[in-house]
């Protein structure tokens, strides 16, 4: 298996200074003090597998590196804590300075290739805060896809917020991003994850990533009975264009709550405009 090239930033794509990145190996090694995580229940009960392979499952870090730009600080290890789908993620340990020149580019040997067509993207993400309770010690990280057309070009795929604080499936149509004439084959580049600056450390997972074909066949349905009522002049049935009709309402008013109490009179009145 080759590794992939995740360039994982906070703040600008370069550092304000021009300098150049301090360098260290990812770690490959497995933390044994640390007991392993299990896969989230409803995976398990449910006797979900993977419906398809993916292009890094993150099983295996060998020869990565961490690439450290301005004040950020980061490590990459291989992790058995939050599992998904293997026995192991990628966990990302980061910090930052709030520079513009804070950002962390984990790079393996070298981009691998994504064999054919493809419109869309999964990424399944451990986050680290949820999106309804902000958390302003926890800001939140930008996921950014990088990928290699056929050209050399780089094209860089948002796919929005971590905003979950559990595992979840990161998925993009990234066909539509990448321009009018895709040229085809692409290679996985990296992943940036743009903001994040805090002085203490933060953690997220990543586990399966995934290019394919996303198909949308067009939906059918049944005819479905006529509604129980007329319709005014010009309005359409959508779907309600079968044979028969429905049992409801009941009445030309529509439905109306049943009152249950006892000597009560309903009566309409019209106002005028």
């Amino acid at each position: 298996m080759i590794p992939t090239i995740i360039a994982l930033s906070m703040g600008l794509p370069a550092a304000a200074d021009g300098a150049g990145p301090r360098t260290l190996p990812a770690v490959n090694e497995v933390r044994e003090d640390v007991p392993p995580g299990e896969p989230p229940y409803e995976m398990v009960w449910a006797g979900r597998t993977e419906e398809r392979a993916p292009l890094e499952p993150f099983e295996d870090l060998t020869g990565w590196t961490v690439e450290l730009y301005g004040g950020a600080e980061a490590t990459f290890e291989r992790s058995h804590e939050q599992r998904v789908w293997g026995r192991y993620s990628g966990k990302l340990t980061y910090r930052g300075q709030g520079g513009d020149g804070d950002r962390i580019v984990v790079r393996p040997p070298r981009p691998i290739p994504i064999a054919g067509h493809f419109t869309a993207a999964n990424l399944w993400c451990y986050g680290n805060n949820w999106g309804w309770v902000p958390d302003p010690g926890t800001p939140q990280v930008e996921l950014i896809l990088r990928l290699i057309d056929a050209d050399g070009a780089l094209h860089r795929i948002q796919t929005g917020r971590v905003r979950w604080e559990e595992w979840w499936l990161v998925h993009n149509r990234v066909i539509n991003a990448l321009g009018e004439n895709p040229r085809f084959p692409f290679a996985f580049e990296g992943i940036e994850i743009i903001g994040g600056n805090q002085r203490e450390d933060r953690v997220i997972y990543f586990d399966s990533l995934y290019f394919y074909e996303e198909t949308w066949p067009e939906l059918t349905f049944q005819p479905r009975p006529e509604r129980n009522i007329d319709l005014y002049p010009g309005q359409r049935p959508g779907l309600n264009a079968g044979p028969g009709r429905l049992p409801f309402p009941t009445r030309p008013e529509t439905i109306l709550p049943t009152n249950f109490a006892s000597g009560y009179r309903n009566s309409v009145r019209t106002h005028g405009d």
